[in-house]
């Protein structure tokens, strides 16, 4: 079976959007850390 761009698993979707659900906007916490292990 081939999957094509049009797949329904491969939309592209708005996982949160500004002004909905009475937040202005969003932040998205995250880490980052080097290849020595430091964050």
């Amino acid at each position: 079976m081939q999957a094509g761009l049009n797949d329904s698993w491969l939309a592209q979707r708005d996982l949160v959007v500004s002004g909905v659900g009475g937040y202005h906007t969003y932040r998205i916490p995250a880490l980052v850390t080097t290849a020595r292990g430091t964050i």
